[in-house]
């Protein structure tokens, strides 16, 4: 946190998500299966 508000949303590969799943997706682990 960086008390930015523009940049809250931002995914790993540096692009801002359109929503809030989108956010959450980018985030997962892909190698855990929950």
């Amino acid at each position: 946190f960086n008390d930015e508000e523009e940049d809250e949303l931002m995914m790993p590969s540096d692009e801002l998500a359109q929503s809030d799943s989108e956010f959450v997706n980018s985030w997962k682990d892909k190698d855990i299966d929950p």
